[in-house]
């Protein structure tokens, strides 16, 4: 469920031309809820075996809305939403990353919590489903990495209207700027 598919076409990167694609798995069995992941090195032909990448963050009840982006040397990095109960809105952003072209990966965090949307009306007579599914980018030249999402007011905080948040990352995301309302 909401498969992201990215490719690595960074003209420095040794993985150049690998693809990566992630998905929710609602199946069954040892990665049921959580994010997995495959690589293809020879464009699709053939794929490597699924690799639970969210497991690490014990969501409480499921892990949704992917993102990968690739950095300039190759690095790998993968983003989504936590939930922690179900039906409720996203509790947390969870992110890991690999820096051998998707062969091994860092131990998944929560790093950041957020107020999400995906249970809360928009309110009027018009109404849409809607996620506060992360998305995510990666400065080819820098290898700064910036994610925006939707929140219900500050983050970690609450109260407030829907807002668009961004964080960055200067250091492959072993730490995170200060969120910032870009709306």
């Amino acid at each position: 469920d909401k498969e992201h598919m990215w490719v690595d076409n960074s003209p420095t990167s040794p993985y150049s031309g690998r693809l990566y694609d992630a998905w929710s798995n609602f199946g069954t069995g040892a990665n049921a809820n959580d994010i997995e992941i495959e690589r293809s090195t020879n464009g699709g032909v053939n794929w490597s075996s699924p690799i639970n990448l969210s497991n690490a963050v014990n969501a409480g009840s499921h892990n949704q809305g992917v993102n990968i982006q690739t950095g300039p040397n190759g690095e790998v990095y993968v983003t989504w939403a936590i939930y922690d109960s179900w039906p409720s809105n996203e509790v947390a952003l969870g992110f890991t990353k690999s820096l051998d072209g998707g062969v091994t990966w860092s131990t998944a965090t929560r790093i950041r919590t957020i107020n999400g949307t995906r249970n809360t009306s928009l309110g009027g007579n018009k109404t849409m489903r809607h996620a506060s599914y992360p998305s995510m980018s990666v400065d080819q030249q820098t290898g700064q990495i910036y994610i925006v999402w939707t929140n219900i007011g500050v983050p970690g905080v609450g109260g407030g209207d829907f807002d668009i948040y961004m964080i960055s990352s200067t250091n492959g995301g072993s730490s995170w700027s200060t969120p910032v309302r870009i709306n």
